[in-house]
C-alpha cells in the first residue's frame, strides 16, 4: 500500500488506500476526515473508481475549507466529481497546453 498527501490550503491530507467499503452510512468508496487530515479510498474498485471516489473527496476537502454548504449535500457532490471525472477523461490535452 502507497500512501500519497494531497494539499489543500494549509492542511496535508494523507492519501490511505484500503481494501474494504468504507462504512459510513451505507457502503461507501471514500471516507474524508478533515480534522484527522485523512482520504480514505477503497482500493477494491477499479482504477477509474478511485480516481473519481478521490475527486469525490477532494471536493469535500475545498468545500470544508471554504466553509461551503454543498459539502453537506451528497448528491451535489457527486454530480460534480462525476463532471469533472468525465471531462478530464475527455479532454486529456487540457493539461498538457501551454496556452489556455
Amino acid at each position: 500500500m502507497k500512501n500519497n498527501k494531497v494539499k489543500i490550503g494549509y492542511k496535508e491530507y494523507e492519501i490511505v488506500k484500503k481494501e474494504e467499503i468504507i462504512e459510513v452510512k451505507g457502503d461507501y468508496y471514500g471516507k474524508t476526515e478533515t480534522d484527522e487530515e485523512v482520504i480514505t479510498i477503497a482500493n477494491k474498485f477499479s482504477q477509474k473508481v478511485q480516481n473519481q471516489t478521490f475527486l469525490h473527496e477532494l471536493l469535500h476537502c475545498i468545500a470544508s475549507k471554504y466553509d461551503l454548504a454543498v459539502n453537506q449535500d451528497e448528491h451535489t457532490i457527486e454530480l460534480l466529481s462525476v463532471g469533472l471525472y468525465e471531462a478530464i477523461l475527455d479532454n486529456p490535452h487540457i493539461f498538457t497546453m501551454k496556452d489556455i
